[in-house]
């Protein structure tokens, strides 16, 4: 996600501050240490196998097949919330108007996150439905025991995209050409700033699509809101980085896990009511680059 910069939108996205740090790891390559935040994530949260440090080892962190840490832990995945907007009075006939909330870059979570599932625990998930969900917790209301996933695998679009947005915000595609121009540049002069200014600039961003149903949004707002359909406005939506491992809990139970889930995008919106829709894909791009094209 890109930070949107206008005043008044729809929708306002935010790269998290770990986020961040993650992206400039990956570009390093592993030449700097990788420091860990334990408290900065969903599984401390949640109480969700914490990450924690061992005799000087890491537990509850993303590893490979033989045992290497996993530095830094990709984007995997996705959560939904229902606080992303406030209410502005107005005077005029169509009032009141809603307006996003603008993520601040230390934020660690959405505002309101809800589970994505959330079912009674005598009727969990079976392991083919289960490994589309993430960091599972229980909850007990009213003397029930609920079982809730907050997180949903992402989907990812199997290239980048790059974008040229001229100085009128129109969008085109850009294409590479890949010739041996420009290994030997010739240096020009800018003459005025508004050179600059009047350029169109190019963003590479992936695209990750986030599925969800009536159904899934529905059971947590009938357990945690008693059934109230208003809550089912979905306004806000984070991308988290982590990694999967199967994990064995207290009672027996082996499943796949997040491990060091870190929120690194985030976006809220003015809402959408899943209430009566009965799925929604939300593509959301992953902007890392924001270049200039002068030419």
């Amino acid at each position: 996600m890109g930070t949107n910069s206008s005043t008044l939108s729809t929708n306002y996205s935010t790269d998290t501050l770990y986020g961040m740090i993650n992206q400039r790891h990956a570009l390093l390559g592993g030449k700097v240490t990788y420091k860990y935040y334990p408290n900065t994530t969903l599984n401390k949260k949640y109480n969700c196998f914490v990450p924690q440090e061992v005799n000087g080892v890491w537990q509850n962190v993303p590893r490979d097949s033989a045992g290497n840490a996993i530095v830094p832990p990709p984007i995997a995945y996705f959560g939904v919330g229902i606080r992303g907007f406030y209410n502005i009075t107005s005077d005029d006939e169509i009032s009141p108007l809603s307006q996003p909330y603008i993520p601040k870059i230390k934020e660690k979570d959405l505002y309101r996150p809800i589970p994505i599932r959330c079912v009674p625990k005598e009727y969990d998930l079976d392991a083919t439905e289960r490994a589309k969900y993430r960091l599972r917790t229980e909850i007990t209301i009213n003397n029930n025991i609920y079982v809730c996933y907050w997180l949903k695998k992402l989907t990812f679009a199997p290239t980048l995209d790059l974008v040229q947005i001229d100085s009128n915000g129109t969008e085109t595609d850009y294409t590479i050409a890949d010739t041996m121009d420009d290994l030997s540049p010739v240096p020009s002069a800018i003459t005025t700033p508004a050179v600059v200014s009047g350029s169109s600039k190019i963003v590479i961003a992936a695209r990750v699509t986030c599925e969800i149903t009536k159904a899934e949004i529905m059971e947590a707002i009938n357990v945690l809101y008693a059934g109230d359909i208003r809550r089912a406005r979905i306004s806000e939506w984070g991308l988290y980085t982590g990694g999967d491992k199967v994990v064995t809990n207290a009672e027996g139970l082996s499943y796949t896990e997040a491990l060091y889930v870190q929120l690194s995008s985030k976006r809220c919106t003015t809402g959408l009511d899943m209430s009566d829709q009965e799925t929604q894909q939300e593509t959301i791009t992953i902007q890392n680059g924001n270049l200039l094209l002068v030419d």
